[in-house]
């Protein structure tokens, strides 16, 4: 009976550990990653359009050089998040993403075409995460500060 009793704790034990990593690391390993990505000036509900990355500094498989990207911190569980994103010449992107990485939700606009969404924690069934936004790249001035991501009043 011992010897069964010890089994059993081994693998509860086991169990438990492999679930705490599967769960855990990504979350943990998002943040470290956002924060190397963003080099630290990551705000909640605002925009954060990002510089173009060279071939020394794209460490990521996939990272586009002919992409720009921005991203958004978010918190659904203070209140909705209203987002518009302007019309653009070239494609866009915008994935809703919780902070475990598993993608949400997307939006696909044309050219010309804008991207307006709001989002509330109900629908997504995710209180906090990140929007990542890709556009084709154009010059930094081109980027229109009339791209929302904030809170709804």
């Amino acid at each position: 009976m011992k010897k069964f009793s010890l089994v059993s704790l081994f693998l509860i034990s086991v169990l438990t550990g492999a679930l705490a990593l599967l769960w855990g690391y990504p979350q943990f390993r998002t943040g470290a990653n956002l924060k190397l990505i963003t080099r630290g000036k990551m705000m909640e509900n605002r925009w954060l359009i990002l510089p173009v990355l060279d071939s020394k500094e794209r460490n990521v498989e996939g990272v586009s050089p002919d992409i720009r990207y921005s991203f958004c911190l978010f918190d659904l569980r203070k209140g909705g998040l209203k987002v518009k994103v302007s019309p653009w010449k070239g494609f866009q992107l915008l994935a809703v993403y919780s902070l475990n990485t598993d993608v949400v939700s997307t939006y696909f606009a044309r050219a010309g075409s804008e991207i307006d969404v709001t989002l509330h924690q109900g629908d997504l069934k995710i209180g906090q995460g990140f929007l990542l936004l890709r556009r084709e790249l154009v010059p930094m001035e081109k980027y229109l500060s009339t791209d929302l991501c904030g809170m709804i009043p």
